[in-house]
């Protein structure tokens, strides 16, 4: 079930006030639609969840679980709203497609370390530690191509 009415009371945001920014974004949501949406009989669309992120300053994960969040499309919409990032998509993708290899990693750290940083994952935008450790890797993976991008470019520049 979907966390809207807590987070509208600690937020303290009104019901009202989300639905007139969805409303700005997508006329077809109206006050009864909303309140489907808010109780449950059904889903929004990535578009409107994006909305409702934004003006409820939250992540989609903090509203639905990750099996909920696998019925909301994510290809429109900003996927690190809506709790999956760039780095799992293409993940998934890859392996939808059955391209490519897979690298499984296991790590294993203190236990302590592991609970303190679970803890606060959501709160920096992470679904769970996994998803954590795809985000650090994909993010200094681009770096590494970054580098040997400009490395590439000042060679050439000097030869």
């Amino acid at each position: 079930m979907p966390n809207y009415k807590k987070l509208f009371a600690n937020k303290n945001i009104m019901q009202k006030t989300v639905l007139e920014n969805v409303q700005r974004e997508d006329k077809r949501v109206d006050k009864p639609l909303f309140s489907k949406i808010v109780n449950y009989a059904c889903l929004p669309t990535p578009e409107q969840l994006y909305i409702i992120c934004k003006t409820l300053n939250c992540a989609a994960i903090d509203i639905y679980t990750k099996k909920e969040l696998n019925l909301i499309s994510i290809d429109g919409g900003d996927s690190q709203t809506l709790g999956v990032n760039k780095a799992t998509l293409a993940t998934r993708q890859r392996r939808l497609n059955k391209k490519g290899e897979i690298y499984n990693l296991t790590v294993e750290i203190n236990l302590q370390m592991a609970e303190v940083v679970k803890a606060h994952l959501k709160n920096y935008g992470y679904t769970d530690m996994t998803d954590f450790i795809r985000q650090v890797v994909h993010k200094f993976y681009e770096q590494i191509l970054k580098e040997q991008k400009n490395r590439n470019v000042n060679e050439t520049q000097s030869g």
